[in-house]
């Protein structure tokens, strides 16, 4: 999969600058889609340990092998999925106050994030999804619409001095509702 920063995603490669601008935006993207939804609501996908992918573990700097919370969710707009969450909690972050992350059922982790006061977020990295990669087959195994590509973003946050890694794929949803927004 070839991630890279957002900063050099050339202009001529966005396949639409609505979602260019979702893309690139720092706030809470579970805010944002409240805002856009008469009925927003999280479905969770899967909550399991498992072994993060070689650039996930680059990105959170793991040792190979090494196990991670994974919670992967949708989001939904007024009925339609606009948003797939891949995320993971290396163990050591699940201590101490953290450990209620690995809890909060169908609470968006974006509404528990953004209210920490310690809250750091890194840049951007983002990738265009294909067929190719285990990822797109992941977000689109439940998903009733096709697709040839999916754009997503990824960043690191750190809460009190620990990280997790989010990962955000738009859906083929959000790219024909955007405009409401």
């Amino acid at each position: 999969m070839n991630w890279r920063p957002l900063a050099c995603v050339p202009q001529a490669q966005w396949s639409s600058s609505l979602l260019r601008d979702w893309i690139k935006d720092c706030s809470s993207l579970t805010a944002r889609l409240k805002a856009c939804c008469d009925h927003f609501q999280l479905q969770v996908k899967c909550q399991q340990f498992a072994y993060p992918d070689c650039t996930e573990q680059r990105i959170l700097r793991l040792q190979p092998r090494r196990y991670a919370l994974l919670r992967e969710v949708y989001l939904f707009c007024d009925g339609e999925p606009w948003i797939f969450g891949h995320t993971f909690f290396p163990l050591t972050t699940l201590v101490g106050e953290q450990r209620r992350l690995s809890a909060i059922g169908t609470r968006p982790l974006g509404e528990r994030l953004f209210q920490e006061p310690t809250l750091q977020r890194e840049d951007f990295e983002v990738a265009r999804l294909t067929p190719a990669h285990t990822l797109f087959h992941r977000t689109m195994q439940d998903v009733d619409e096709a697709a040839s590509d999916l754009w997503a973003r990824r960043s690191v946050f750190h809460v009190q001095y620990k990280s997790l890694l989010v990962t955000e794929i738009f859906l083929p949803a959000m790219r024909r509702f955007i405009r409401k927004c």
